[in-house]
């Protein structure tokens, strides 16, 4: 049997997977290009991390972000890249 610590730590690890996973997907469904974003996932804290073409798309990812269940807090670390750089 695993230890209790190493057992919650793994377990940790995969909600925080998990919950990327669903703040992508709410992202992609939502218009928000995710091609170059990051999402990590730390609890319920989502960081938001990479580039958009738009900058209309940092606050609409910020706002999807925010609307997934589990996510309590967001840090919105998206930056422009303007086409072609």
């Amino acid at each position: 049997m695993a230890p209790a610590n190493g057992g919650s730590a793994k377990a940790a690890r995969q909600a925080n997977r998990a919950l990327s996973k669903k703040v992508l997907l709410a992202l992609s469904k939502g218009g928000a290009g995710t091609s170059r974003l990051n999402v990590i996932a730390k609890g319920d804290a989502v960081t938001l991390a990479g580039s958009v073409t738009d900058s209309t798309q940092i606050d609409k990812a910020g706002e999807i972000a925010k609307g997934v269940a589990g996510v309590r807090s967001v840090k919105n670390s998206l930056t422009l890249k303007e086409v072609g750089q």
